[in-house]
């Protein structure tokens, strides 16, 4: 017989996810009614609350029973009729026991869980003796039935669909996915060798024929040697015949396991979908909870909980779905009372809604909040310098809205726990970017606010065209190449300041051109000598771009390994595979290169110095990964009347520096991708930044850590722990010559 720890440790894994499935069960009973559904529900917190008392857990056995009378109470009176009060209290009770397991069951229970517990018990009997009139809500439409099922956690099956089954760990999962991966570019790379076997096997066959021809056309030969030669050449061609039909067996052998090797990826596959209702379905408690903190009221939709996706995609996008649902929560949903004077409903209204589009799935969260302005943010940009009024008045509403994805940058003014730092929707584009998604916002002031997150049902292995530089090899998404072209390199015209090629397509689109190892930040372009240009046309949203490659070596599909920490923040690479022969391939996010493409080119470096030109405040380039120290860098120098430029690692600190003009660059020093020495000797070798003094600012308060930067470059160094603005101004003073 199991221990009572064991028992503890299943019955509070069951319970989190029984709890889970109770939340998911009421929210679908507030839409409708279901007496399937509620007699489910009504088991289930029944047993959870038996079970606790077995378990001598009363305090676990208390909530449960009071959130229990508030269910029968909603049920004798209608789930979908009841009182916001009601419903709320069953929440709160499924709320409470979620955090009473998060405590060590072994142990006795903290006072704070049964102050909680008793607070709660209260509310409840102050309910139950005193109960609200019930007011007649709004009829919505009936739930259906796979909503239902998906509620249920998965085919509506109930008990009887759990017989069977065997749980298997994700990460056992994922080392079958890439060991099956491994063996199909053994595969591949066993078909090419069967190729060139055939391939000499003909080569032999013809070889043989050549020689029996030129034996018997040389009579004195074929006199002379003519039966042991012609026995041997016999030989051969039977040899040869042999090979050859050895060869088309295994042809037919390889053709037979590649058919089972497709089946077992495409098993391999369903074996990793996951119904989206196992991420989504702790949301609306998480929102409920963040909203009450926040004095405000929300009512949650869930649609699509049945729709599945792979785990390691549904693990990936929880992040970034967080992210969204605390921004709608603190950002977008108003205060009861301003949503009053507004002539809304008090309580807001946030939806989450998960469908299917083809080889992508799209996470939808809508609120009907107060919405985005594009004009409040094209001010923000103006006020922060980080474009001047031309530019503004150029961009779309949604070029406007897409800065708000920028790394540092927010509308709000005032900072919560919640949000208002400027961290969270950069954080959100980076990681959907890594899984080869995307993500879209719309935006209608006073009407609320939609996020769409796009990404793939699977990222186990994906469909890649790979393409050849001097320096390696790299992988583009195939759903993000139009088309491959080889052009005279002559015939690639000059539009304003970059090439630009004219496709043969209806709209004879014209296509801006550059070389992807420009994009890369890699070795110059060696021309070659045929003068052909190979490009790679790929597209992002309605935007189109020509890379020019080296070579293209045709369309794979690959297993991807994700980036390692060490390049984590290099946001163009999202990861690396291996091919057959052991070659590295680089996975490379196009959306990315649109970006890269569009900040470095010409014309954005005509415009800062357009922009210089108005503004003679001295620019100093803040390069640090610390979201916290660089907002406060910011706030400084701006208090100190300089424009700050933000980089959040050496690389992209380069990459700012290519450009904007920089008068001083304030560098830390333990950095991701490239750090703050790496920085200093890029600089220092680069003679377009001559002149350029170089500040560090790090936690190293050691001799050898300043003789190194010293020596590398760098003309000051401030220690984090004690330094002030007051040394952080006399320092900029000095490097610059005194001229702020």
């Amino acid at each position: 017989m199991a221990n009572r720890a064991d028992l503890l440790k299943r019955f509070v894994a069951t319970s989190v996810d029984r709890l889970r499935d109770l939340d998911n069960m009421l929210l679908q009973l507030e839409r409708g009614p279901n007496a399937e559904m509620v007699k489910k529900l009504m088991r289930e917190i029944h047993s959870l609350k038996g079970e606790a008392r077995l378990l001598e857990l009363m305090h676990v056995n208390n909530a449960a029973h009071f959130t229990e009378d508030m269910m029968v109470w909603s049920k004798d009176h209608g789930f979908h009729r009841a009182p916001d009060q009601a419903i709320g209290l069953i929440y709160d009770g499924l709320d409470l026991m979620t955090e009473l397991f998060k405590n060590d069951q072994n142990q006795p229970p903290p006072q704070s869980d049964l102050d909680a517990v008793a607070d709660y018990t209260a509310q409840v009997k102050e309910f139950l003796e005193n109960p609200p009139e019930l007011v007649a809500k709004e009829e919505e439409p009936e739930v259906a039935e796979d909503a239902t099922a998906a509620a249920n956690g998965g085919d509506g099956g109930g008990e009887e669909a759990q017989s069977g089954v065997l749980r298997i760990a994700t990460t056992r999962m994922m080392q079958l996915t890439h060991k099956a991966g491994a063996i199909r570019l053994q595969q591949d790379d066993a078909r090419k060798i069967v190729e060139d076997i055939d391939r000499l096997g003909g080569d032999w066959m013809k070889t043989i024929d050549v020689m029996e021809s030129d034996f018997h056309d040389n009579a004195a030969a074929a006199a002379a040697f003519g039966n042991t030669v012609g026995a041997q050449l016999s030989r051969l061609r039977f040899l040869g015949r042999e090979l050859v039909d050895r060869l088309a067996r295994m042809n037919d052998n390889h053709f037979m396991s590649d058919i089972r090797m497709t089946e077992m990826e495409e098993d391999l596959a369903q074996l990793r979908l996951t119904q989206a209702g196992s991420l989504i379905g702790h949301y609306p408690s998480a929102i409920r909870g963040l909203a009450k903190s926040l004095g405000k009221s929300v009512r949650v939709q869930i649609e699509g909980a049945d729709v599945v996706a792979d785990k390691e995609v549904l693990d990936g996008i929880n992040e970034p779905m967080m992210h969204l649902v605390r921004n709608s929560v603190d950002h977008g949903i108003e205060m009861p009372d301003v949503r009053e004077k507004n002539d809304k409903d008090p309580i807001g209204k946030i939806s989450i809604t998960v469908r299917q589009a083809g080889a992508q799935v799209e996470f939808v969260v809508e609120d009907d909040g107060g919405g985005i302005d594009p004009d409040t943010v094209r001010k923000k940009l103006i006020d922060r310098q980080l474009l001047d009024a031309d530019e503004v008045d150029r961009l779309t509403d949604d070029d406007a809205l897409d800065w708000l994805f920028s790394p540092g940058f927010s509308t709000r003014d005032d900072v919560t726990d919640v949000s208002g730092r400027g961290v969270g929707l950069d954080v959100v584009r980076r990681e959907i970017d890594g899984m080869g998604g995307s993500v879209a916002l719309t935006s209608r002031p006073d009407e609320g606010s939609t996020f769409i997150l796009r990404v793939p049902v699977s990222t186990a292995i994906r469909p890649v065209l790979l393409v050849r530089l001097p320096e390696g090899t790299f992988a583009l998404a195939s759903t993000a190449v139009r088309t491959v072209v080889n052009v005279p390199r002559d015939s690639l015209q000059q539009t304003g300041e970059s090439l630009s090629l004219e496709l043969e397509d209806e709209g004879h689109t014209r296509v801006p051109v550059v070389y992807l190892g420009n994009l890369l930040r890699l070795s110059p372009q060696v021309e070659s000598d045929d003068g052909i240009a190979q490009i790679v046309v790929v597209s992002y949203r309605d935007r189109v771009l020509g890379l020019e490659v080296t070579k293209t070596l045709g369309e794979r599909a690959l297993v991807e390994h994700r980036v390692d920490p060490l390049v984590e923040g290099l946001d163009v690479v999202t990861g690396t595979s291996t091919l057959g022969g052991g070659d590295l391939v680089v996975f490379l996010l196009v959306e990315q290169l649109f970006r890269i493409f569009q900040t470095e080119g010409a014309l954005r470096q005509k415009a800062v110095a357009q922009a210089r030109a108005t503004d003679d405040r001295k620019r100093i380039l803040v390069v640090e990964d610390s979201d916290l120290t660089r907002e406060m860098l910011v706030a400084a120098l701006g208090k100190l009347s300089y424009v700050p430029i933000e980089a959040i690692n050496g690389r992209e600190g380069l990459r700012k520096l290519a450009i904007n003009e920089v008068d001083l660059v304030l560098t830390d020093l333990d950095m991701p991708v490239l750090d703050g020495f790496g920085l200093i000797k890029e600089m220092r070798r680069d003679n377009r930044f001559d002149g350029i003094p170089i500040a560090v600012l790090s936690t190293r308060d050691t001799e050898e850590a300043k003789r190194k930067a010293s020596q590398m470059g760098a003309n000051a160094y401030l220690v984090k722990r004690s330094f002030g603005e007051g040394e952080l101004r006399n320092t900029i003073e000095a490097l610059l010559g005194n001229q702020a």
